[in-house]
């Protein structure tokens, strides 16, 4: 057996002074998810009602307003604070320390459990990580009920109901206490503790937002959906009321003739497009695309975008939209507004009009209504959703992303170095790939053939299939390239296919040799396993470990080139169809619940890519830091400052320069980062 707690906290400096965990619980007469902590705690009625607190083995204490405040929250500086969702209970004690007397809480004394568990894999819900983790003190149960009746400035609770809220919250600390002592490590490591504060940070900095604008905008939206709701049961004879019945329209559709299996955005717009394809529709079918037009006009998620931002924008700032290690890779994944996932819809400038102007032109529209005579005023809304991250007066918005990074990190890891080379002479990958697929030079690819060529070279790196035999719906490379708006024959996508194989040897023998040794480690815990192609010629810079944490459990520990892991909780060798798969412990993508997971090579393969893109991302942002560069959003591969008007061309000139020094553990890895400047975001 190997107990190996080194490998789940490798640079840690012990930080000495006495870890207090604690837990607070709150009143506002704002709902915490609508609107976020920052707006949350801006109500003039939101207050503290209770904080529980343990420090070591004793017991957990409960303070409230009126009782002598425990040295602890008075001295601060003297202590570290340990929370779940540790950025919630730090806003919460410092927005009311002069009320109460508390001392003001750091970033850098912040133990976030939560983040220690992302770290791992882990479930980021306290109730389900305490199951995952098979804790004694559960999370109570009946928590939400209580602080549905508590929480809010209705006071509609029993003492009895109270004085269960407070055994809750104390049980909250109970429970993280003894979910510590079962997470691989008590603390992040210092470089992972370094990128969880400045993620804190730059969500503490917020974005800017033109809010005078959102709120027109809103009003358009909402007196154009009340216009068109009515239309709703009238198509539908009263069965249905609003769009977002989902049940009884699937029901309704149904018995007129058409099947969905639900009403997600693909599956109502390809139903929509099949029955727009026929030649004579009946009445019920006329019916039913009357309905799921509405759905689409209606029941889209982009318009629901200005209603979040209208709610959660506090003096012309979002807060909190970014969330550390939200991604198994490590990656930063979106919180609050959600950045992530903003529609592609996007204003285009007409003739000599600049981005700026012609968005300015846009949201005139909704300010003098005529916007509303036009065929969709929703869709023209959907445009504006990004330009209303709005750089404040007298400044402006740098914007820069690493172009094609995912491809080079692939070829430069799997040692494609003709690839890498031309890449560093400038080539566009997927201009090389279109000469291989279309049997042309490079100077003849047309705009056609590159945009073809892109499915094949974003996909088939991670061990993309063909997709043939053909699935309903396409699955593979055939169903990849509809995202692209590229439709394949199966000929096409097989010849796509495998014309990526064989012109890129190193990276399909990379999936096999990740899984070998993925498997090899696994059959021989406590043995560092390497990982080499080509009988030895290339060394991968990654290896794997399988050994015990502090508690005994069982670890698949992945190390990257960069050095940093990742980690795959109690993994296992199971029979497959094939031969030996791997098994682990771990959040299901679809369900989102814990349970057995899949490990596949194709897994394996971009889960280090893209963990080396977070990486890069995580060495060059302290460079941006210290070069006075203000980073209010990070996208994926994208970076977003405020800067002052006044010298930005040179401003994002140095960003892009910065962008582009390699990562000292690839120091020879060509990388291009491309920005631009505007008053506005917009889709680059």
């Amino acid at each position: 057996m190997v107990v190996c707690a080194d490998y789940y906290n490798t640079e840690v400096v012990m930080d000495d002074r006495p870890l207090i965990k604690f837990d607070c619980e709150t009143r506002s007469g704002y709902d915490l998810p609508d609107v976020g902590r920052h707006k949350y705690l801006s109500h003039p009625k939101a207050d503290l009602l209770m904080f529980s607190y343990k420090i070591g083995a004793a017991p957990t204490q409960l303070w409230e307003p009126g009782k002598p405040v425990p040295m602890y929250f008075q001295n601060t500086r003297e202590f570290r604070f340990a929370a779940f969702n540790a950025q919630f209970d730090q806003l919460v004690i410092n927005r009311f320390a002069k009320r109460y007397g508390f001392g003001s809480m750091a970033t850098d004394q912040m133990v976030d459990v939560m983040a220690i568990a992302a770290r791992y894999g882990l479930p980021q819900a306290l109730a389900k990580l305490g199951k995952a983790l098979g804790v004694r003190l559960q999370k109570m149960s009946r928590g939400t009920v209580l602080k549905n009746k508590i929480c809010g400035l209705d006071k509609d609770y029993t003492e009895e109901e109270y004085q269960e809220f407070r055994d809750y919250c104390v049980r909250d600390t109970d429970s993280m206490a003894e979910i510590i002592s079962k997470l691989p490590s008590s603390r992040l490591s210092d470089k992972e503790q370094a990128i969880w504060e400045e993620t804190a940070y730059i969500n503490a900095r917020g974005v800017p937002i033109d809010s005078w604008s959102v709120q027109q905008i809103q009003k358009i939206i909402d007196y154009y959906t009340k216009k068109q709701e009515p239309y709703v049961p009238f198509v539908t004879k009263q069965r249905i009321q609003t769009v977002g019945q989902t049940a009884k329209i699937i029901e309704w559709c149904v018995e007129k003739g058409v099947e969905l299996p639900n009403l997600q955005v693909q599956t109502v717009a390809k139903a929509v497009e099949e029955l727009e394809g026929e030649e004579v529709l009946g009445a019920d079918y006329e019916d039913v695309l009357k309905l799921l037009k509405l759905r689409q006009l209606l029941g889209g998620a982009a318009h629901k975008k200005f209603r979040r931002l209208l709610n959660m924008t506090l003096n012309g700032t979002i807060y909190d939209n970014l969330r550390y290690h939200g991604a198994g890779t490590g990656r930063t994944t979106g919180g609050g507004f959600q950045l992530l996932n903003l529609p592609r819809a996007k204003v285009k400038p007409n003739g000599s009009m600049t981005y700026d102007e012609a968005v300015k032109e846009l949201i005139a529209k909704f300010f003098d209504t005529t916007v509303l005579e036009m065929d969709d005023p929703l869709a023209e809304s959907k445009k504006l959703v990004r330009p209303m991250i709005r750089a404040p007066k007298g400044n402006t918005l740098l914007v820069a992303d690493w172009g094609s990074i995912e491809y080079i990190l692939l070829m430069y890891y799997a040692g494609e170095w003709d690839k890498v080379e031309k890449f560093r002479n400038g080539n566009d990958p997927y201009i090389d790939f279109a000469t291989e697929l279309f049997h042309v030079s490079y100077d003849d690819v047309t705009d056609k053939m590159r945009q073809e060529s892109k499915p094949p070279v974003l996909g088939s790196g991670y061990m993309l299939g063909s997709g043939v035999p053909r699935r309903d719906p396409p699955g593979g490379l055939i169903g990849y390239a509809l995202g692209y708006g590229v439709v394949m024959t199966d000929g096409q996508a097989e010849f796509a296919t495998n014309t990526y194989r064989n012109n890129h040897p190193r990276v399909k023998a990379s999936w096999y040799a990740l899984k070998n040794a993925a498997i090899k480690s696994i059959a021989h815990p406590g043995t560092t396993v390497p990982v080499l192609i080509e009988d030895g010629a290339h060394d991968l810079n990654t290896s794997f470990l399988t050994a015990k944490d502090r508690t005994g459990k069982n670890w698949l520990i992945l190390t990257l080139p960069s050095g940093r892991q990742l980690y795959y909780c109690q993994p296992r060798i199971a029979k497959g169809k094939y031969g030996a798969v791997i098994k682990h412990m771990g959040v299901n993508p679809e369900t989102k619940q814990w349970g057995t997971v899949s490990l596949k090579p194709q897994r394996i393969i971009e889960n280090i890519i893209q963990g080396l893109g977070r990486d890069i991302l995580q060495e060059c942002t302290p460079r941006l830091r210290q070069a006075k560069f203000n980073i209010v959003l990070t996208v994926y591969d994208e970076v977003g400052c405020v800067s002052p008007i006044k010298g930005s061309r040179q401003r994002l000139q140095e960003m892009e320069k910065i962008m582009c020094i390699p990562p000292s553990w690839m120091p020879q890895l060509p990388l291009r980062a491309d920005g631009y400047i505007s008053e506005r975001y917009k889709k680059n």
